[in-house]
């Protein structure tokens, strides 16, 4: 099995990993203009060195209750191709490489692709390509 490189995050009370290949960027800047009309996931936008970039609640996307913001949150800019979009998390705890879970569940929740270890418990890996699709049919 294959290591991989992860950037590890927490959402409500669990952790949960995005490869580190599909992360532009971590950013503090929870400065956030809402857009109306828009899905309650969807916080608005945010300027990233002149660019504007859509934001998800990855909370509420992931059915749990929207968090307070505080100085923990952290918003990590995933990019597809020439789009980016901000995904507000709980708090970024680090990086790591890791290995795939020999053990997986045969269903896993909406957005979830697998599991990694890290000798403490199992960690969530993110589907950035389902979020970007779920954004994308907003479009539609």
């Amino acid at each position: 099995m294959k290591e991989m490189e992860y950037v590890i995050f927490k959402l409500a009370d669990s952790y949960y990993g995005i490869e580190i290949c599909e992360l532009s960027s971590i950013e503090r800047s929870l400065d956030i203009t809402r857009v109306p009309l828009l899905p309650s996931y969807m916080l608005g936008v945010f300027n990233l060195r002149g660019e504007i970039v859509p934001v998800v609640d990855l909370r509420q996307l992931f059915g749990f209750e929207s968090a307070k913001l505080s100085g923990e949150n952290r918003i990590l800019v995933v990019k597809r191709e020439k789009t980016k979009l901000g995904l507000l998390v709980d708090g970024a705890r680090d990086t790591g490489s890791f290995y795939p879970a020999e053990d997986v569940p045969d269903e896993l929740p909406t957005y979830v692709e697998g599991l990694v270890e890290d000798g403490k418990q199992e960690i969530m890996t993110v589907s950035v390509e389902e979020v970007f699709e779920t954004v994308a049919s907003l479009n539609q």
